[in-house]
């Protein structure tokens, strides 16, 4: 790798692969590709530092940009990871249909130098060892609701016995991880913070603080529209020429959807605020899903202006 080292702002732009990675600068143009191996991360990370990079940015690739990731972030490197379907918006507004890894990188490139600054104050390895801990912890539950299923639809005594074993197995390994995620929190100033916090809500256990603290870190640090979307709680309107087609969330972070919808069932149980939107929604001829739905954008609307500010759940 030979690039100019000119003091111009750079931003970077990585299309990542299983095997490689294809990097590019923006918005001087430069476009190189190296393995997508932890030699080449640390490497990679030497060289950067010798440029006046501004931010990195690519998209979730099945887990195959965690490795360049964490190099990066150990590095004090700004880094940002997007949903794959946000960076296809970007592009479709610029390229058309055009695409290669190449074109792909610079594109990255470019829609880095749009994006926010990420907020560098939570440590990157408690985050991504709190959204770690809370994917097994999903794995986990998935695991327990099946061999449960499996448990009511079977007869032969060797074989209960064996998904009662399993079952058991599960639990106590889930209490496990649980406990982890709670220890990570509370050793984190912040993090703590944030979740006794969130907390106040009416709504918001500890189930959902947690989640919500794994699974959307953006949460007070963007606008409301924002951590709408990135909840995929945020309605989208279809239209073409004259026709026009009713507005439909969809997209975004499916955990954190069901979460929200959760919290928004138990909020509107228990607190007349929430009540009387739901209410008031029905009243309207919205299905009882989404109504639930629209309380939930509502809610986290909330939740996310009370973690930008600092301050907990007032009752109205």
């Amino acid at each position: 790798m030979t690039h100019n080292t000119q003091q111009t702002a750079l931003y970077l732009g990585i299309d990542v692969g299983k095997y490689t990675l294809t990097l590019a600068t923006y918005p001087t143009p430069q476009v190189w590709e190296i393995p997508n191996t932890p030699e080449q991360h640390h490497a990679l990370v030497q060289h950067l530092a010798q440029l006046p990079i501004q931010r990195v940015l690519l998209e979730s690739s099945g887990g195959y940009e965690k490795g360049v990731v964490n190099a990066l972030q150990q590095a004090g490197i700004p880094v940002v990871v997007v949903p794959a379907q946000r960076a296809r918006y970007f592009a479709k507004s610029l390229r058309g249909n055009l695409k290669t890894d190449r074109v792909d990188a610079q594109l990255l490139a470019h829609f880095a130098s749009c994006y926010p600054a990420p907020d560098t104050t939570e440590p990157a390895q408690v985050q991504a060892e709190l959204k770690e801990l809370w994917a097994r912890r999903e794995q986990l539950v998935g695991q327990l609701e099946a061999e449960k299923k499996r448990l009511q639809v079977v007869h032969a005594p060797s074989v209960r016995a064996s998904l009662a074993r399993m079952i058991a197995v599960l639990q106590e390994e889930l209490a496990q991880i649980e406990a982890q995620v709670a220890a990570l929190v509370a050793s984190d100033e912040a993090l703590a913070h944030r979740f006794a916090l969130l907390q106040t809500a009416v709504g918001v256990g500890a189930i959902v603080a947690y989640g919500l603290l794994a699974e959307l870190p953006e949460l007070g640090q963007v606008s409301r529209e924002a951590i709408a979307a990135l909840a995929g709680l945020a309605p989208v309107r279809r239209e073409s020429g004259r026709w026009r087609g009713s507005a439909r969330i969809g997209g975004g972070r499916r955990r954190v959807r069901r979460l929200l919808y959760l919290a928004a069932v138990v909020a509107v149980a228990h607190d007349a605020r929430w009540r009387a939107v739901y209410e008031g929604l029905v009243a309207k001829g919205k299905a009882v899903k989404v109504a639930y739905c629209a309380v939930a954008r509502r809610l986290l609307v909330v939740l996310n202006a009370m973690v930008r500010d600092g301050r907990a759940y007032a009752r109205v």
